[in-house]
């Protein structure tokens, strides 16, 4: 039975996000045009971390995480 990693077991990173197009106007003006940043300390799923900024999943067009298209199932770690 596989087992959970351990929060410990993470190095804390952070993700920076950027917001094309329209979804600006769903951030709020503190982060409106701005890359956002999300200080985590646990594998995240992306789309956790989109929904975290205020933006609903659905309005997501396409994700690339360092130039790759991922999906909503792709999970963050640190490097």
């Amino acid at each position: 039975m596989p087992t959970r990693e351990l929060l410990t077991d993470v190095k804390p990173f952070t993700a920076r996000l950027s917001f094309r197009g329209d979804l600006d106007f769903l951030l709020g003006p503190k982060f409106r045009s701005e890359t956002v940043e999300r200080k985590l300390t646990e594998r995240t799923s992306i789309k956790d971390v989109i929904e975290s900024c205020g933006i609903p999943h659905p309005e997501e067009d396409a994700i690339l995480v360092n130039g790759r298209s991922v999906g909503f199932d792709h999970t963050l770690v640190s490097d």
